[in-house]
């Protein structure tokens, strides 16, 4: 067992909502997928391979539930642990996300992808990193790094944000 991991019976797990969006996308450049989980307690972008279906980045893009202290995996849930505090800025929980909302674009290579939340730039994955830059995230760790507005701009030339 991982050092940080709390066994869940002696924490509060959130109640989940939900399952939100899902929304995947494949870029007519690269031929890479772009892919948004919602699965009620957060959201995820993933990035594939050129040649198969194969998460190659991801990163984390808002939460659904109030941030935990510790890293907690609710019971029964596949994937991710949630985002905790020290990760997390203010702005990461999201309780309402609808659809509409959201949006994922390519950079013009194909091999970068970012999320729109409500319009604004919030999330990138890129082919050669295993993890991306969030604006939810505070510090570097297993959800990703912290929003980098000159790399944002470095893979995304045409996007103001």
């Amino acid at each position: 067992m991982p050092p940080n991991l709390v066994v869940a019976d002696k924490v509060v797990i959130p109640e989940r909502q939900p399952e939100g969006p899902c929304l995947s996308f494949r870029s007519t450049v690269s031929a890479r997928h772009a892919t948004l989980e919602d699965d009620g307690y957060s959201a995820w972008l993933y990035l594939t391979s050129q040649s198969k279906y194969e998460v190659i980045a991801d990163c984390f893009v808002y939460s659904r539930v109030e941030l935990p202290d510790h890293l907690v995996s609710p019971v029964g849930k596949n994937g991710p642990p949630l985002l905790t505090r020290h990760y997390g800025t203010p702005a990461a929980l999201q309780r309402s996300v609808p659809a509409e909302s959201l949006r994922i674009e390519f950079s013009p290579d194909g091999n970068s992808a970012v999320v729109f939340l409500r319009d604004e730039p919030w999330t990138f994955v890129t082919y050669d990193q295993k993890h991306g830059y969030s604006k939810s995230l505070s510090v570097a760790g297993p959800f990703g790094y912290p929003w980098d507005e000159q790399l944002y701009h470095d893979h995304f030339p045409n996007h103001v944000g």
